[in-house]
């Protein structure tokens, strides 16, 4: 019985444990290829806590400022992503199969994986060299970057809609246009609302980084204050970020959960 119990156990933990010391050899060899010395990180860690001394004095006279930029980071998601959630939304119908023709459908698609895979640092440097420093090339580089994650999911979403729903409205001689807006829109929106709330939540933390970039927001003032050693703004704008992250995702959280449970009533 206890050789039967002892078989058990190593059934039951023997792909965990594989899966683990395969995990633990790929970061190893990951660690080695980028040469980085665990041992000697662990050896620094004292002293780069040590390090942190200066930003435990946040510079509390900063405050008003840094909620000035802090608006100017939320006004750089606010007028990006309803934008991209409309461009989403047309990308969305000519990538999905039940609402475009094929080659619409896989140019469309390809598009979208195309733009998923430009990094959003590079195509902020982009705007900046063509616009220059500025809120423009910021919120430009925001809708370019939402459009590939909203597009997919939006052409997803679109391809979950009952057929029969779409056929129902077709049989009646509607128009292309006219199935769309009263055949697949209406049971979908609570969910495009919602992924279009959530990219808010996303475009407000690449705002953030982005913004350092193109000299706007409460980014711009972490970078600046870091550049010239004022560890009391810069410890200030990190508090001021975690606040505004914090209180735009129980907004958009709550604001989710009401249009998800509209949906199901509806």
């Amino acid at each position: 019985m206890r050789h039967v119990y002892r078989g058990g156990l190593v059934q039951r933990y023997y792909r965990t444990v594989l899966f683990g010391s395969a995990l633990g050899g790929m970061a190893w060899l990951a660690a080695a290829q980028c040469r980085v010395d665990l041992l000697e990180l662990w050896h620094g860690l004292p002293n780069g806590l040590g390090r942190l001394e200066p930003f435990m004095h946040p510079e509390w006279s900063s405050v008003p400022q840094m909620l000035m930029q802090a608006g100017v980071t939320v006004g750089l998601a606010l007028v990006a992503t309803p934008i991209s959630a409309a461009l989403s939304l047309v990308l969305g119908l000519a990538a999905a199969r039940n609402t475009a023709w094929g080659w619409v459908s896989v140019s469309a698609r390809w598009m979208l994986v195309l733009e998923r895979a430009l990094p959003d640092m590079f195509v902020l440097l982009l705007f900046v060299a063509g616009l220059g420093l500025g809120p423009a090339p910021a919120v430009l580089a925001l809708i370019v970057a939402s459009l590939g994650m909203l597009g997919k999911l939006f052409a997803d979403t679109i391809e979950e809609v009952d057929q029969q729903t779409i056929d129902a409205v077709r049989v009646t001689g509607a128009s292309h246009s006219q199935v769309i807006s009263y055949g697949v829109l209406p049971p979908i929106l609570p969910r495009l609302v919602s992924y279009s709330l959530f990219r808010f939540e996303v475009n407000l933390r690449a705002a953030t980084i982005l913004g350092a970039v193109a000299g706007q927001g409460i980014g711009y003032e972490l970078y600046r204050s870091i550049g010239l050693l004022e560890y009391g703004r810069a410890s200030m704008a990190v508090l001021v970020i975690m606040l505004l992250v914090h209180g735009t995702e129980r907004v958009s959280s709550y604001a989710r959960e009401k249009m998800m449970v509209r949906g199901k009533l509806a």
